[in-house]
């Protein structure tokens, strides 16, 4: 009998140091149970894993664009160089010039870097995009229409950086 109480008092031992090892007959569900785990444990890092590959892409996306914009700002400011090395007498010559080389820079910030501009002249203005600083009576344009652009606003990526500063008009005509 002392040697068949040694041995329980051994089991009971090596069970209690060895928590991963389930008691007889348990070693089934144990094994389902830690099986689920892995597999939850996997499927989740198979998420981060998809998550890092995003993210990367996202990041070589953007290195792309600052690499498209760089070049492309290269070039606009070749073109102003040339500007300023002109030395001739055609005012209208200069300004279709300088109006070249405002649309080239508008083309590259708005096709390279997520930009887009806001405020034009005939479009009506939008009190979450638009920042009326004159309204203006005497034009029969509608209300509300910009007449002018003071400064262009700024949307970047979807968030609106700057409104544009706009004049409007005011819908109604001026007494003559």
């Amino acid at each position: 009998m002392g040697r068949s109480n040694r041995q329980r008092r051994v089991r009971k031992q090596t069970a209690a140091q060895s928590p991963a090892v389930p008691p007889d007959g348990d070693l089934l569900g144990t094994l389902a149970k830690t099986r689920t785990e892995t597999v939850s444990l996997l499927r989740g890092m198979d998420a981060h894993r998809a998550h890092m590959e995003a993210t990367l892409r996202e990041i070589n996306r953007h290195e792309l664009d600052i690499g498209r914009l760089l070049n492309g700002i290269a070039d606009v400011l070749d073109t102003f160089d040339r500007l300023l090395a002109y030395d001739g007498d055609d005012v209208e010559a200069y300004r279709a010039s300088v109006r070249k080389t405002s649309d080239l820079l508008v083309d590259v910030l708005c096709n390279n870097s997520g930009m887009e501009l806001i405020g034009r002249s005939g479009e009506i203005a939008d009190p979450a995009t638009h920042q009326v600083v004159v309204l203006q009576d005497g034009s029969d344009l509608p209300q509300d229409t910009v007449i002018r652009v003071i400064e262009r606003g700024i949307r970047y990526r979807g968030d609106l950086i700057r409104p544009a500063s706009v004049i409007v008009s005011s819908g109604k005509e001026q007494n003559a």
